[in-house]
């Protein structure tokens, strides 16, 4: 047998003697299996074998060594109780703690999801504000009626094109356009016809300007071209002829029956004026009456 084989047997065996009877050989069997449990350290078994003791000695009438071994069994026991209950407390304090880590780590998340929720509100509003405040930029630029650019901005771009004219020598050219007799327009076929006219127009000027060129209603049924780069006289009276026959063959009865619209155009070059904005717009609407 292995040892604590041999402790099991000499404990069984001793249960049965003293059942039999025989508490001097049940002592002599306990006495060896509990010095053989003392050696390999098995309190648990000592413990036990405390208790089966205390029972062997008190079936032998000896009282004192009876309850000196129930009171080795009964500290043992209450020790044990106590190491257990140490150890059921600390795994219940760990698992406490495991679970508000998890806890707090769960919070933490959610936190985390409605910062970034939030973040994506703000994301967007942020988006919707911007493109609100552009919209409202343009707006402030553009004129209602033909969805060009108003005088404001036309004076503005003025204003920095011919400056940049000036210090870069690039050129920069104007082109100050008139719609002929436009008020017997609005009264022959109303105001509302009138308002197609005008936006009309600004189609035709965009269809025939390049993509660098700023067009813009200055007011009525004044309009204006703004031509970055150098253009010698000739250039700038081919530019205005081109114009002025895409109003002339331009199909006017898709407007209203019997409406012809023709226009007259004023030229006029920044660097004839000394790059002044205000002396090139003089020039061009001069030039434009002529």
């Amino acid at each position: 047998f292995r040892s604590n084989y041999a402790i099991d047997y000499r404990r069984s065996l001793a249960t049965l003697r003293l059942k039999n009877g025989e508490p001097a050989e049940a002592l002599k069997l306990l006495q060896q299996a509990l010095e053989q449990s003392e050696e390999l350290g098995l309190d648990r078994d000592v413990t036990d074998i405390h208790g089966l003791l205390a029972e062997a000695y008190a079936a032998a009438g000896d009282f004192m060594n009876a309850y000196r071994h129930q009171k080795e069994y009964t500290d043992r026991m209450l020790a044990q109780s106590q190491r257990k209950a140490a150890a059921q407390l600390e795994a219940q304090k760990w698992r406490l703690q495991l679970e508000q880590a998890r806890q707090e780590t769960k919070r933490e998340a959610e936190r985390r999801q409605q910062l970034a929720e939030s973040l994506s509100e703000l994301d967007s509003l942020h988006e919707q504000l911007s493109a609100r405040a552009v919209q409202l930029e343009w707006s402030s630029y553009r004129d209602a009626l033909t969805e060009l650019a108003n005088r404001r901005y036309f004076d503005e771009r003025l204003g920095d094109l011919t400056k940049r004219s000036r210090d870069s020598g690039e050129g920069l050219a104007l082109l100050v356009l008139d719609l002929d007799e436009f008020k017997s327009v609005n009264d022959r076929f109303g105001h509302l016809k009138g308002d197609e006219v005008l936006r009309t127009t600004a189609r035709l000027l965009q269809a025939n300007t390049r993509q660098t060129d700023l067009v813009a209603r200055l007011g009525g049924e004044e309009f204006a071209v703004l031509l970055p780069g150098k253009s010698d006289a000739v250039q700038l009276r081919t530019r205005a002829e081109q114009i002025r026959q895409a109003f002339d063959s331009h199909d006017w009865t898709n407007v209203a029956p019997g409406l012809r619209v023709t226009i007259s155009i004023g030229a006029a070059s920044s660097s004839e004026v000394g790059h002044n904005p205000l002396k090139l717009l003089a020039l061009a609407d001069e030039r434009l009456y002529a």
